[in-house]
């Protein structure tokens, strides 16, 4: 357990400094650039999706918004289920889009570095 929590605390560390100054900027940061937008997107779509249980149905639950109006849309990227999971969880303590997309962001560095 003692090693379990050491090597959690380096990744936490490490993917602070390889990050810097993103970690200042958590709760306001938000580009354009690159696939940001999109990952963004696609975890909000699936944790509205998780909510509603639009999830459950595929008909519904793939007839994303991306590309409207041509059907069934979310085949066309990939779904990112884990990290919406996170994100719900991050989502539903602060509220906030941005801020939990850049806590997911950062936790996925620090669950790689495992």
């Amino acid at each position: 357990m003692k090693k379990l929590f050491l090597l959690f605390l380096t990744g936490i560390i490490w993917t602070t400094f390889f990050t810097w100054p993103f970690i200042l900027k958590l709760p306001i940061f938000y580009t354009d650039f690159g696939d940001y937008p999109v990952n963004g997107y696609l975890i909000n779509y699936n944790f509205e999706s998780f909510k509603n249980g639009r999830i459950f149905d595929q008909e519904k639950y793939f007839n994303g918004s991306q590309f409207y109006p041509e059907p069934f849309t979310l085949a066309y990227s990939d779904y990112r289920i884990m990290p919406s999971i996170i994100y719900s969880f991050y989502y539903l303590i602060t509220k906030s889009l941005i801020f939990s997309v850049n806590l997911v962001t950062f936790t996925t560095f620090v669950l790689s570095f495992a």
